[in-house]
């Protein structure tokens, strides 16, 4: 939690000047799961936008569920994501760590069974803590939700190294854990826990724009799911 709170206590200092590396634009990130999750979720339900950072792929969810809640573990992305959503919004955020067993039952408790938005937050947990993580996801989502995942799979490691450094700077340590890949889903998400509606790669992940201009389209899987009640 410290490196995040200190990645994000940064950004909030800068006062956004500084770019957010997978933070794209909505149309590039959010709309694109969307387009693949919508015909799934629930949309009378909450949908828990995990790892939300500054919140912006939150806000442009909250155009399309009744009820958005940002949660992240660090509290400087959470004040950022505050100071930025207009007020009167759809939209809640909470400091939230998500492999806290007690944590996710507070959140169930506060807003019952709740849809999941989860971009590129898996590879971000320790692999001693992955199972905790999941179970605590099954927590939050109840008997009627379901969970979005979009991830890194082991090869994209390949495309981060060609990508210029700069871009990196601040966030975290994360190259010895990324990859999760599809093949490797019942390590995770096994069958006789879990129902899996749709998936498919390869996907991208897009990123802010590069030195050439364009985004960057770091390559991803996507799993669509639900607990077994």
């Amino acid at each position: 939690m410290d490196s995040w709170e200190g990645y994000w206590n940064s950004i909030r200092k800068s006062g956004m000047k500084a770019q957010v590396f997978w933070d794209s634009v909505p149309e590039r990130a959010a709309q694109e799961d969307l387009e693949r999750f919508m015909n799934y979720f629930d949309p009378n339900l909450p949908l828990l936008d995990l790892g939300c950072g500054n919140g912006r792929q939150s806000r442009f969810l909250a155009a399309h569920f009744r009820k958005v809640v940002g949660a992240d573990v660090s509290p400087s992305a959470i004040q950022l994501a505050i100071s930025t959503t207009p007020a009167g919004s759809n939209i809640e955020y909470r400091v939230f760590d998500a492999v806290d067993e007690a944590a996710a039952r507070v959140l169930h408790g506060e807003f019952g069974d709740m849809n999941i938005y989860m971009r590129g937050v898996l590879h971000m947990i320790k692999r001693r803590n992955r199972a905790t993580f999941i179970e605590n996801l099954g927590i939050i989502l109840g008997t009627r939700g379901t969970l979005y995942q979009i991830e890194l799979p082991a090869e994209a490691i390949l495309y981060l190294r060609e990508l210029p450094e700069t871009l990196f700077a601040g966030i975290p340590k994360i190259t010895r854990r990324i990859g999760f890949n599809l093949e490797e889903r019942q390590v995770y998400y096994p069958d006789e826990k879990w129902i899996v509606l749709d998936q498919g790669q390869p996907v991208f992940i897009h990123t802010v724009p590069l030195s050439d201009g364009d985004t960057g389209a770091v390559p991803a899987n996507y799993l669509i799911a639900r607990r077994r009640n």
